[in-house]
């Protein structure tokens, strides 16, 4: 009998420490006590409440705000703003989770594109922090949903000079917030952006994700984390891999003859000043290889209505023709497959270009994911180690100036070399 009640009093002990081993990890995860406890050790108490690895660049905000926003709403884009492009900045990790409804997938990816960025610029050669920074913002478009969230459409033009590049740094960028109250406190629900590298941030998870054969709408925020890990481990080797690329000496092995020189210089120096959103060469919604051909046509590239439609490079207006006339446009002037045909086939007038392992400035680099092209850039600078050895190409499309090429975080590259062009079918 004794032994019957031992047993079942041993039963219930483990059971109850069971259910309380249980509470305790879901309490740790539902509550963010990790953050909670990280917030309170990094807390100077004599000094009120800010955290004591905030940092101290000099972050500008100003907007132009679209009528009926509240400051409320203000104070939240602003904040998360100041955080991550402090962080960029000065290269520590500040806390955006503050700014984020408890348990947000779009605060891990947040962070994870955060974090890549910051490893990226930790890594180079080239000294890529900067001491200030001027956010213009304006809000585009403002709505409520039936459950009161609050969507914010948001355009955002970055300024900054990073410390090792003597000329501004500039990028445009799209916003998407959905904001709503929990607790009495106005947070972010739902975030997301065209930033090149929060879009190579989800492009990595994806990945990752699909090796074990999971979407992004198969996961819940708590199974997030070793995902998250992995893609910032393929994020920082496909830097790395970059890098090595970058540090090549840059000249190679010229294949073919131009009877004409490209004008590098003019090229980068219409990347460097052109929106690339141009009456003369219209404009895309993705419009980063209309914009390097304005910049090939600047360095003296002429329009090529010579060859069939594969190898017709023009635009003089918005409508498709593969007819061999100086009249509409073909799909190599503003699509990335298109143009690499187009560049690494074309024989006799034209462009004269070859496939290469390393830039010169006005070279055309496609970033890949997987076989696909997802952003073409121009080189308009590129930077250089103590030793003189190449470490960054900075590069230019028509939303981003002289950034570098490896915080845009891609799966590869392949690079065009321009050489030339001729002007007759030889």
């Amino acid at each position: 009998m004794n032994k019957m009640k031992t047993l079942l009093t041993t039963l219930i002990v483990l059971t109850i420490t069971a259910i309380a081993v249980v509470g305790f990890i879901l309490a740790w995860d539902i509550f963010d006590f990790s953050g909670r406890l990280d917030r309170f050790f990094n807390t100077d108490f004599l000094n009120g409440e800010e955290p004591l690895y905030r940092s101290d660049i000099d972050i500008q905000i100003s907007s132009s705000m679209s009528a009926g926003v509240p400051d409320a709403e203000r104070a939240v884009i602003e904040g998360f703003f100041l955080r991550y492009f402090a962080s960029l900045g000065s290269f520590y990790r500040e806390d955006i989770s503050d700014y984020f409804v408890r348990q947000c997938e779009d605060e891990l990816i947040d962070g994870l594109a955060l974090d890549c960025e910051i490893s990226a610029a930790k890594s180079s050669e080239i000294d890529l922090s900067y001491s200030e920074c001027n956010i213009r913002y304006t809000v585009l478009e403002r709505t409520t949903d039936r459950d009161g969230s609050i969507k914010l459409s948001v355009r955002c033009l970055i300024l900054f000079n990073y410390e090792g590049l003597s000329v501004q740094t500039q990028q445009e960028e799209e916003h998407s917030f959905v904001l709503k109250t929990e607790e009495k406190e106005l947070l972010i629900k739902k975030h997301s952006s065209d930033r090149p590298a929060r879009l190579s941030a989800v492009a990595a998870l994806d990945k990752v994700l699909a090796e074990d054969g999971f979407t992004q709408s198969d996961m819940a925020y708590t199974y997030y984390s070793p995902y998250i890990k992995r893609a910032a481990e393929n994020f920082s080797a496909n830097c790395e891999e970059l890098r090595q690329k970058i540090s090549q000496d840059g000249m190679n092995e010229q294949l073919f003859e131009a009877e004409y020189d490209y004008n590098r210089e003019a090229a980068s120096e219409y990347a460097e000043n052109s929106s690339g959103n141009s009456a003369k060469f219209g404009s895309y919604d993705e419009n980063d290889v209309n914009f390097c051909s304005q910049c090939l046509f600047a360095g003296g590239i002429p329009m090529d209505a010579q060859g069939d439609k594969l190898t017709q490079w023009k635009w003089y207006d918005y409508t498709e023709n593969n007819a061999r006339e100086n009249s509409g446009c073909t799909l190599s002037w503003y699509d990335r497959g298109r143009f690499w045909t187009y560049a690494t086939e074309n024989t006799g007038f034209g462009l004269v270009a070859q496939v290469s392992e390393a830039a010169q400035i006005g070279d055309i680099v496609q970033l890949m994911n997987g076989e696909e092209p997802v952003l073409q850039v121009i080189v308009s600078r590129i930077g250089y180690n103590e030793s003189g050895t190449p470490a960054e190409y900075f590069v230019c499309t028509d939303k981003q100036k002289n950034l570098p090429l490896s915080l845009l975080g891609a799966d590869s590259v392949r690079i065009v070399s321009i050489i030339g062009y001729n002007t007759a079918n030889i």
